[in-house]
């Protein structure tokens, strides 16, 4: 990932709500388990995967705005 692409991610990962911004981080990057997300964040497991499914499909969009068509948000 280039500069401009690493900057462009950042930014789509600040604009996200809070929560589905946490169900991201802690699922993907900290590698926790959904289950592990709920309780981390303290909230139904029903929210961790509407949450995730909102940010992915936030983040790819902001993505694709910006022309990065190759990157992975699943």
């Amino acid at each position: 990932m280039d500069e401009d692409e690493h900057r462009h991610l950042h930014d789509g990962l600040a604009e996200l709500d809070p929560i589905d911004r946490a169900v991201l981080t802690l699922f993907h990057l900290d590698e926790l388990s959904l289950a592990e997300v709920a309780e981390v964040l303290d909230v139904p497991l029903g929210t961790v995967k509407s949450g995730l499914h909102r940010a992915r499909h936030a983040l790819r969009e902001r993505l694709t705005a910006h022309g990065l068509t190759g990157v992975e948000t699943q």
